[in-house]
């Protein structure tokens, strides 16, 4: 396998404007141009994006034990999602996969799809009306909205319950 490219960025800051700017862009941009794995750099910071199924496996499964996260990438990777799974190291990653292991399950997961696909259409569809109402171009805080839509997410797939709309930005402190 050859080695994975880098997505050119500024001399100091590497690509942490556009990380800023447009976080999912970015990282869309990016395995676009360079394949499904690619370096970006934040300051001193790299960080190996992997877009192919297999070699998330490997670093989220099979494997995972030979990909540790350093406390500064974890905490990077914080700042934009939260505390949860995908920024946990360690034993508070083990233990938050195993409680969720059952919940990936064969007929589970496509249960799951189906109340994701919703929530996140339903989502968009907010998004759009909300930029449509709006009399000059406003940015949309992914990392809010996303936070608020998998709230509500995971409060119908834990617990059966689906929170409002209002609910789920006041329990995330997004409100």
């Amino acid at each position: 396998m050859r080695p994975a490219p880098s997505l050119p960025g500024t001399l100091l800051l590497g690509n942490y404007a556009d990380l800023q700017r447009d976080m999912l862009g970015l990282f869309v941009r990016a395995t676009r141009k360079a394949g499904d794995y690619v370096w970006l750099r934040f300051g001193p910071i790299r960080m190996l994006v992997i877009n192919d199924p297999e070699g998330v496996r490997a670093v989220l499964e099979s494997n995972a034990e030979n990909y540790p996260r350093d406390a500064t990438s974890s905490a990077l990777l914080r700042e934009f999602i939260g505390d949860g799974i995908l920024s946990a190291t360690g034993e508070d990653w083990r233990q938050q996969r195993e409680a969720l292991q059952p919940f990936f399950v064969g007929a589970k997961v496509q249960a799951q799809l189906e109340v994701m696909r919703r929530e996140l259409g339903e989502a968009m569809d907010r998004w759009a009306s909300d930029a449509q109402r709006s009399s000059a171009p406003r940015a949309l805080d992914i990392a809010r909205a996303t936070k608020v839509v998998g709230f509500t997410v995971v409060g119908q797939m834990l617990y059966g319950y689906r929170p409002s709309l209002a609910e789920a930005e006041h329990f995330t402190g997004e409100a």
